[in-house]
């Protein structure tokens, strides 16, 4: 029988050939602070892995009677400044690393992202989007302005597992802004063949009656 530092040295020598056979695609995970980060190598979001699940968040009925009334009792113009808010603090994000699990801007997920944009505005969202899901009033795609929140899920099936906001509304696209699991913080339209499949409904927090008026944020 071989010694064990021989052993060793045969494992690594495999590991090292079998590395280098694999060359540089798929994913690869890193440790950042205990948490894990995803990082594709491929820059074609089509090969990004699926939406991450996320923890469990169980909220009363209370607090879901209190999500349910954000946004209503504001004024027009308290509506229009609250979105335009947000949608500028939510691109100094951009750039930010995604990390699962992650609240900071040193790496941040889809739900903690749109929570801090939000908290920004002294405004109090759940943790996980599939609870974010839970505000305002659902929209037609059609009907889709800036502000609105995106939610997506793996499969019509599948619990809501990632969010986004509305930035920009063209005669072509929807743009909006997200926690992305290979590209950070980024802006993407929701016609992306990726995107496109998983977009499950909008809401709109801030209520339907200043969509007329609401000039759109470029």
């Amino acid at each position: 029988m071989l010694p064990t530092h021989m052993r060793t040295l045969i494992l690594i020598g495999i590991l090292i050939f079998t590395s280098k056979l694999q060359g540089q695609s798929g994913p690869s995970f890193v440790t950042n602070n205990n948490q894990f980060s995803y990082h594709n190598n491929s820059e074609n979001v089509k090969n990004e892995i699926d939406l991450p699940e996320e923890q469990e968040e169980v909220l009363s009925e209370l607090e879901i009677m209190i999500l349910r009334e954000i946004g209503k009792a504001m004024s027009f113009e308290e509506r229009k400044s609250t979105i335009f808010s947000l949608i500028s603090e939510a691109k100094t994000y951009i750039g930010t690393p995604y990390v699962y699990g992650g609240t900071t801007r040193n790496g941040i997920d889809c739900s903690a992202f749109m929570q801090s944009v939000y908290s920004s505005n002294e405004i109090t969202l759940p943790r996980v989007s599939r609870n974010q899901a839970l505000l305002g009033e659902e929209v037609k795609r059609r009907d889709i302005e800036p502000g609105d929140m995106l939610f997506f899920s793996n499969s019509p099936r599948s619990n809501i597992s990632h969010v986004g906001m509305v930035v920009e509304v063209t005669e072509d696209d929807i743009m909006f802004i997200h926690a992305g699991s290979s590209t950070g913080v980024t802006i993407s339209p929701l016609s992306m063949t990726y995107w496109s499949k998983r977009y499950r409904f909008a809401k709109r927090v801030f209520g339907p009656d200043y969509q007329d008026q609401l000039v759109k944020n470029n």
